[in-house]
């Protein structure tokens, strides 16, 4: 009932102590971005012929392992997405970098994003494997979930078009 009375009254958390007690409610954001867009990509999945996985992981030295969090097969092609709840600046972070680049070398993937809330257009940038055995390209990707005031109902397509699996018509 504390609860109710505090929402029906409009009262927010803040950071300085007033005379109410609130209760704040957290989310983990990295986490419930990951969870939306593969749960979007999973509803639109059977319609373009692809397979959808979360969170699939290879272990690469004993107990370690990498874990992207999106992989989408078409065919034996596959696809990667690493989910990311932040605003990046004009590149993405060193750290970020070289996770792409061990994605793509351990899955052998064609492409791999970075996928970020936002409306930003970027291009892939390519880079060539020590071993010849195939050309890698990566990108920041970004994706809004509004349509004006309301949820988009496209974030799975417009996800697709900005990995390259459709056209971005």
């Amino acid at each position: 009932m504390e609860l109710a009375r505090l929402i029906i009254l409009n009262y927010s958390p803040a950071i300085s102590q007033g005379k109410n007690r609130m209760l704040a409610i957290l989310f983990d954001m990295n986490n419930l971005w990951e969870k939306y867009i593969l749960t979007e990509l999973r509803k639109i999945q059977e319609t373009h012929g692809l397979i959808i996985g979360g969170q699939e992981q290879k272990y690469i030295w004993e107990s370690n392992y990498l874990k992207p969090d999106i992989v989408i097969s078409k065919g034996s092609v596959k696809y990667l997405i690493d989910t990311k709840w932040k605003r990046p600046g004009n590149s993405p972070s060193s750290v970020d970098i070289r996770q792409m680049y061990a994605y793509a070398r351990f899955w052998n993937a064609e492409r791999v994003m970075l996928l970020y809330p936002g409306v930003e257009k970027t291009e892939f940038k390519s880079f060539l494997n020590t071993d010849n055995d195939g050309l890698h390209q990566c990108k920041m990707g970004f994706v809004s979930v509004l349509n004006g005031k309301q949820l988009s109902d496209d974030v799975g397509v417009d996800v697709l078009k900005a990995i390259g699996l459709l056209d971005s018509k």
